[in-house]
């Protein structure tokens, strides 16, 4: 990944040329839900970074934290994704509704399943543990 390659400084930076390049090209496209949309997304990414910022060095980050940055930068833009889909290709808005509700019915997915394995993950922490009071 370019994460791996250049760091994440780099990666972000890139990634955030890339963001405002294509807002340049929808401006001349001049679609304004397509812009609104993604506006929308660049500052729930913004909002996200800014509270993973907080949060470093933090070992003590409770899933409701982590799933609200997760939420905040990767649903966000997923759902937002889908939408742009959507108005791009002149659907209804009932159905660009649904595109934004199927992507973040899979967020919900994924999060549900990541609790699944941290209480997994707890009660195996807590059996070693005890295990080694014996």
């Amino acid at each position: 990944t370019a994460n791996k390659i250049w760091g994440n400084k780099a990666s972000v930076l890139v990634g955030d040329f890339i963001f405002t390049k294509a807002f340049q090209v929808m401006v001349e496209d001049q679609d304004l839900k397509v812009l609104q949309n993604l506006s929308n997304a660049s500052k729930s990414l913004a909002q996200g970074e800014v509270l993973q910022l907080s949060l470093k060095n933090n070992l003590d980050i409770d899933t409701d934290k982590y799933f609200k940055v997760v939420e905040d930068k990767t649903a966000k833009l997923f759902s937002s994704s889908a939408m742009v889909g959507g108005i791009i290709s002149k659907c209804s808005d009932k159905i660009i509704s649904k595109l934004e509700l199927v992507s973040r019915k899979e967020f919900e997915v994924l999060k549900k399943i990541v609790e699944k394995q941290q209480i997994e993950i707890r009660k195996l922490h807590k059996r070693k543990k005890k295990n080694l009071k014996r």
